[in-house]
């Protein structure tokens, strides 16, 4: 209502302004003295009612603007509290997920060394039955070369045929020793070659886990065997 008497009051004055009469020879006009006084008077009293529900309505923004500020920043500290616990969460999970590969890669090391040591000790005990063997079956051999030659020359009128025969045996014997020898050697070369490609995957196999998992670790070689553990690759006639 005082709304309407603001603007009621200041459209009657104009309304004056314009159906006043000019003045000559000037910019004045002549208007109901009494007239604008009253609307003058009337404005006057609008103006305090409009200026108080000005504040009021001011006042009302304030308290809205700080409510929202409120409630921003509110919103702002649950959200960086929710991020910082996925974000721990976040970290927990990653160290309990390398924690656990490590743990693996490092059984899966520990599995792979124990089943190296028990091939090399498996290979070293073979290669020992098989050189152990070629020894025995030359012994037997240079034996019976021995008892061939030494009936032979105990027969009468055939030294010299004995003599050769003998000779002729105990060089098959030896040829056939050596025949065997070598071969054993082979097989023997054979099996530690092979345990050795297979150590020297399962370590490369072990390493690239590790570099795909981002972990330190110190570098893993193949062990080596002394050749002390080995048979010896001769031995007495």
């Amino acid at each position: 209502m005082a709304e309407l008497k603001v603007y009621s009051a200041i459209s009657s004055i104009n309304s004056l302004l314009r159906e006043g009469r000019a003045v000559p020879l000037s910019g004045l006009v002549m208007v109901n003295r009494q007239r604008i006084e009253q609307l003058l008077n009337d404005l006057e009293a609008a103006l305090p009612e409009e200026m108080e529900r000005a504040e009021r309505l001011l006042a009302r923004e304030k308290e809205l603007l700080a409510k929202i500020e409120s409630q921003r920043v509110e919103t702002e500290n649950k959200a960086n509290s929710e991020a910082r616990k996925t974000v721990d969460e976040a970290n927990r999970q990653a160290q309990k997920t390398i924690r656990e590969a490590k743990e693996e890669a490092e059984t899966t090391v520990n599995n792979a060394r124990v089943a190296a040591n028990e091939t090399v000790r498996q290979a070293t005990e073979h290669a020992n039955q098989l050189v152990l063997g070629a020894q025995d079956h030359a012994k037997r051999l240079i034996a019976k070369a021995q008892a061939d030659a030494a009936r032979l020359v105990s027969e009468s009128n055939i030294t010299a045929l004995a003599e050769k025969e003998a000779s002729d045996t105990r060089k098959s014997a030896e040829i056939e020793c050596q025949r065997m020898h070598q071969e054993t050697m082979d097989s023997i070369e054979q099996m530690l070659d092979h345990a050795y490609a297979s150590m020297t995957s399962q370590v490369e196999a072990l390493r690239v886990l590790r570099q795909q998992l981002g972990l330190e670790y110190e570098e893993e070689t193949v062990p080596s065997y002394e050749d002390s553990v080995y048979p010896d690759a001769s031995y007495n006639e």
